[in-house]
């Protein structure tokens, strides 16, 4: 919070702008993944405060809304363009507002695009890893990784341990938390 309390305090110098103090608002504890900050928190509260001519500053778009890029345009579209108040991005110096609205939002859809197809693609590949682990592990073969995961323990030939890993145990107790994960 207090790094992005300087940022803002840095933007108003900058921009000339006088802060009032009264008037920076944080949503500590609330997601914004589920919008739950604009319909239970400050950020509603905040909306509700906003008139036409306003400033509003916050460090990145995704510190309003983590709900998706779609929601995420549709509460700077109604800023911006519905209130007809400025946004500046803190991280980039970045002006939002009526006028320069469509280019902020093909912008910001061509970047949540590629940024959804990238998180798909970790996720395919993160979820190909375990599944081939995962199948390994039931054949009691090795797994592709250089070491299981924390909630299984190689079984060892011998007590020295030269003569390599004869199979592998689950360990119970942290296993319940990955079974957990995935019901």
């Amino acid at each position: 919070e207090e790094r992005q309390r300087e940022l803002i305090e840095d933007v108003c110098r900058e921009e000339k702008l006088h802060l009032n103090a009264d008037n920076i608002h944080s949503d500590q504890g609330l997601s914004s993944y589920h919008g739950k900050n604009l319909k239970r928190g400050k950020l509603g509260k905040l909306m509700r405060m906003l008139h036409k001519g306003d400033i509003l500053i916050t460090e990145d778009a995704d510190r309003l809304s983590r709900e998706g890029m779609t929601e995420t345009l549709n509460l700077l579209k109604e800023i911006a363009v519905t209130k007809e108040v400025e946004i500046i991005i803190s991280s980039t110096g970045k002006h939002i507002n009526k006028g320069n609205f469509r280019d902020v939002e093909m912008e910001y859809g061509i970047k949540g695009r590629m940024n959804n197809d990238e998180m798909a693609k970790k996720g395919s590949r993160i979820s190909d890893s375990w599944y081939r682990t995962y199948e390994a592990l039931r054949r009691n073969e090795k797994p592709p990784m250089q070491r299981p995961p924390s909630w299984i323990r190689n079984k060892w030939r011998t007590s020295d341990r030269r003569d390599g890993i004869e199979g592998y145990e689950i360990i119970e107790e942290k296993a319940e938390i990955i079974q957990r994960i995935f019901r």
